[in-house]
């Protein structure tokens, strides 16, 4: 009871501070996904299931042209969005096939390229981009289903993906 009191009091804090300092806002439908992200120029990126495709693929919405699919790494599989910076450049993750099973492999999209495999770490099998900067560089996890440990990397046009040298943990 105390959490939601505590909750309720921050919004309406945070209502009445932004309608006194004069800050308006606007709340708008965009669709039937899962947001993931948002830049400074109000495009969202996230994750719709496609109908015609069977299966969940990463998307762009903004206000001028509503949903954009950015399709997969390999057709007939699946997609995901996670952020956007404002290029309008996603990352993200994409499924691949590998020994039967579907594994994923880190992408980064844009306009003039499409959507590029990034793969993942030597020795994983599967890795997701959670974050990209103003420079387009790549930040996510790569794992491997063999030892269960993830590692956190960076992935650059220069030097493609590569292990930040933190601790890699167990999941």
């Amino acid at each position: 009871m105390n959490i939601k009191l505590t909750f309720s009091a921050a919004v309406t804090f945070t209502v009445l501070a932004s309608a006194c300092l004069g800050v308006s806002y606007s709340i708008t439908d965009i669709g039937d996904f899962t947001a993931s992200g948002i830049n400074n120029f109000g495009q969202v990126v996230g994750t719709a299931y496609m109908a015609d495709a069977y299966a969940n693929h990463a998307i762009v919405w903004d206000s001028t042209n509503g949903i954009r699919d950015l399709g997969s790494l390999v057709p007939g599989y699946g997609s995901y969005g996670r952020d956007i910076n404002d290029a309008g450049q996603v990352t993200g993750s994409g499924r691949v096939p590998y020994g039967g099973l579907g594994q994923y492999h880190a992408f980064r999209w844009s306009v003039d390229e499409g959507m590029v495999d990034l793969g993942a770490l030597s020795g994983d099998n599967m890795a997701v981009g959670f974050a990209i900067d103003q420079a387009g560089h790549v930040y996510g996890v790569s794992a491997s289903w063999n030892d269960r440990l993830t590692e956190f990397f960076e992935w650059s046009e220069d030097s493609g993906m590569i292990a930040l040298g933190l601790p890699r943990y167990g999941y």
